[in-house]
């Protein structure tokens, strides 16, 4: 039995509509994958900045603390240089007061021979503030794709250090990475 082809069915191979085709389809996903960068560079970008400034206000902060009864300074210092640098390098930031729910700062004690932090405003052993931001960064190109936003967390640590470890009769402050604490 012969099998007969049909003379009448013609194979196109035209390499010319293949190109068209491929261009088509891999240009699209060539931008998206382009706008996909630049949010993630951008992204890089605020997040180096919003940590940067709260690492400032912290120390900022930190060095208003004397006493317990220093607290409410030092917290209103650090919230100032967080508004101040944060308002300065990020174009659609809105300013922060400390009922904001995005911020937190808090006083409390930080013992280094156990490397634990504990919550304490009151007594007379406060050495140390945690600030916890939480900077949303809207994204550009990334909406296209239904991510309208970025979360861009920050939190540190800072913790007076002994009395006498710098210069006699002085502290310093310390900043404390944030995994080593219990």
């Amino acid at each position: 039995m012969k099998y007969s082809k049909n003379k009448n069915i013609k194979k196109s191979r035209n390499p010319k509509g293949m190109a068209i085709v491929f261009f088509v389809l891999f240009v699209p996903v060539l931008i998206a994958m382009m706008g996909l960068v630049i949010d993630l560079a951008r992204l890089y970008g605020v997040t180096s900045r919003v940590k940067t400034a709260v690492d400032m206000a912290a120390l900022a902060g930190i060095s208003q603390l004397q006493t317990s009864a220093d607290i409410s300074t030092a917290k209103t210092t650090a919230l100032n240089y967080l508004n101040t640098n944060l308002s300065m390098t990020l174009p659609s930031f809105t300013t922060l007061s400390l009922s904001s729910p995005e911020l937190s700062i808090q006083g409390g004690v930080y013992d280094q021979a156990t490397s634990t932090w504990t919550y304490d405003e009151i007594t007379s052993d406060v050495n140390s503030l945690k600030i916890n931001y939480t900077y949303t960064a809207p994204s550009l190109i990334a909406s296209y794709f239904m991510i309208s936003s970025f979360s861009v967390p920050a939190t540190v640590t800072v913790a007076k250090g002994p009395a006498g470890v710098a210069a006699q009769g002085s502290s310093y402050a310390n900043t404390i990475n944030e995994a080593a604490i219990t």
